[in-house]
């Protein structure tokens, strides 16, 4: 027995031995395993994962490269494409070499296609897979600078998908910066202010004020009779001050608001049944406009409560799509205030198909829906807009119950305004379009 035991661990190493010689033969270059294929070329390092130099000398200096930010570039670079196409990238610095950035590249013609540099100058632009047209503008614009245009050659995107496009921004000559603070007689800061500094015939510029009240605008016109209007959060009225004057050394603004009276308001939100609206986001503004709106949202049972709003006439707007507003609420200066809203809310829906006046179905119409309500001077209105699909169709949905409004345009042909009473039942209705006079 113990001879067997000898005989059986001699066999398994041998066998071991014979897997082992076997595949380093394998690994042999020209014995079936062939060695991946080596690309042509010097040998590259990757670029630094810690956004440090691309570059470096034996002391650790960065190279003159590094200091032009062309490593930037490496990094920016290493991110894959979204799709395919051409791209252009590149560094933006001012004229006196500080990398710039914030800097807006934008392709001329294309609204939607941009990019901004990063804190190191560099962008990265991604223009689509169409090919760029001869004479394309690329534009490059940072407030406080001058606008700086380059143009493009015809470019295939397939044969040269990236492009190297650098520029060099000079300063904008007799600009300066406008800077302050808004605050209260009290001294409380008002973040959240719009802060408007405009010239009659000349270019509007503007900020908004941070947490701390402070405001800044760089590249300001050197120039008189400037208007500067601040247009702050509820409650705190408008402010407007006239002929500032802005210097070589730029101006320093101080912007004191009165402390208006306020109120403590309730309110709930229901719909047409009285039914409890949860969840509902409103901007509650002082008078008809929306500027300086505050936002308020229901519980679970539509109700809210907003503990300094501006006494006078207020306005209920939910800014979204649907666009549901309330006007007529007139808030006391004393004594808190309860408001109920109604809005055009529920469960129901409308739907129907758009036709000609051959039975054809007519896509792309525009389908406009409203809906008022008056009850004790207070007046609820709903509108709600979209396109019929190539079916010639269209579905509203979460309506509330009542008389509703339809008013259906299309290019060619004449509109159509009924009225329809959206209720209990699924409503498919059918509008038909009768062809305009030529």
């Amino acid at each position: 027995m113990k001879r067997h035991r000898i005989l059986f661990w001699v066999a398994g190493l041998t066998l071991g031995v014979l897997v082992v010689a076997y595949s380093l033969w394998r690994e042999e270059p020209g014995n079936g395993s062939p060695s991946p294929p080596r690309a042509e070329g010097p040998e590259r390092a990757d670029p630094p994962r810690d956004g440090g130099p691309a570059d470096s000398g034996p002391s650790g200096e960065r190279t003159e490269s590094a200091a032009r930010g062309e490593e930037t570039r490496e990094v920016e670079m290493e991110k894959e494409p979204t799709g395919p196409g051409l791209r252009l990238q590149g560094t933006v610095e001012s004229s006196d070499g500080e990398l710039l950035s914030g800097v807006r590249v934008a392709l001329r013609g294309r609204g939607d296609t941009f990019a901004d540099t990063n804190h190191q100058g560099a962008y990265l632009l991604e223009l689509g897979s169409e090919p760029v047209p001869a004479g394309a503008t690329v534009r490059f614009y940072l407030r406080g600078y001058q606008e700086h245009l380059a143009k493009l050659p015809a470019v295939d995107p397939e044969s040269a998908p990236l492009l190297d496009l650098d520029a060099v921004l000079r300063d904008l000559e007799n600009a300066a910066l406008a800077s302050g603070l808004v605050r209260t007689e009290r001294g409380d800061l008002i973040g959240g202010a719009s802060v408007t500094l405009s010239q009659r015939r000349g270019e509007r510029y503007q900020a908004e004020s941070g947490p701390d009240g402070k405001f800044a605008i760089p590249g300001v016109q050197i120039g008189e009779g400037y208007f500067l209007r601040v247009i702050p959060p509820v409650p705190f009225s408008e402010y407007s001050r006239r002929e500032v004057r802005v210097s070589e050394e730029g101006v320093t603004l101080e912007v004191v608001l009165d402390t208006p009276p306020t109120v403590l308001l309730r309110g709930r939100m229901l719909d047409p049944e009285g039914n409890a609206i949860p969840g509902l986001r409103l901007w509650i503004g002082r008078g008809a406009g929306v500027r300086g709106a505050v936002a308020v949202i229901g519980d679970e049972g539509g109700y809210f409560t907003l503990n300094q709003a501006p006494v006078g006439p207020v306005t209920f707007d939910s800014h979204g799509s649907p666009r549901l507003r309330v006007t007529g609420v007139n808030l006391p200066d004393s004594g808190g205030a309860d408001v109920r809203l109604v809005f055009d809310s529920g469960d129901y829906q409308l739907a129907g198909r758009v036709l000609d006046d051959r039975g054809e179905p007519v896509a792309g119409a525009d389908v406009v829906l409203t809906w008022s309500r008056d009850e004790a001077g207070i007046h609820s209105t709903s509108n709600r807009e979209l396109r019929s699909g190539d079916d010639g169709r269209f579905r509203f949905l979460q309506l509330g119950p009542g008389r509703h409004t339809l008013e259906v345009t299309a290019r060619g042909h004449a509109s159509v305004v009924d009225t329809y009473v959206v209720g209990s039942f699924l409503a498919d209705v059918q509008v038909r379009l009768s062809s305009s006079a030529r």
